[in-house]
């Protein structure tokens, strides 16, 4: 079924603040890291866009993108590893952060891979 990205639920300006719309901050585990891994977002088995994970941990990421989500969407994160079989590596993923510059992910059911390794390896 192809169903149409819904409009975001929340301006970004609002997303600013680093909080859901109930007002609470986002849950993260784990340390975070620094990268710079480039991704492919996908929506419902659709190219929606690209963007850059900037920073992850075992728990969720930082997608620099352009790309506009709802809040609590679920979206398919496809990283690229050069010298690496199978080349590329999907990941599930769920917005729980909507910022000015991007969204913040939360993996979905542990990734079942060494998510900081992957993407210290694409970056």
């Amino acid at each position: 079924m192809n169903r149409a990205v819904r409009p975001r639920t929340i301006s970004r300006m609002q997303a600013s603040r680093n909080k859901t719309p109930t007002g609470h901050g986002s849950v993260r585990f784990g340390q975070r890291v620094s990268c710079a891994a480039h991704v492919r977002l996908r929506v419902a088995d659709r190219h929606e866009g690209t963007g850059v994970v900037r920073n992850a941990s075992v728990s969720g990421a930082f997608i620099a993108t352009a790309l506009e989500l709802p809040l609590y969407t679920e979206l398919a994160v496809t990283l690229s590893v050069r010298g690496q079989k199978p080349a590329a590596h999907v990941l599930e993923a769920r917005v729980v952060r909507i910022e000015v510059t991007g969204l913040g992910v939360e993996w979905r059911d542990g990734a079942g891979v060494d998510i900081l390794e992957l993407l210290e390896r694409a970056s």
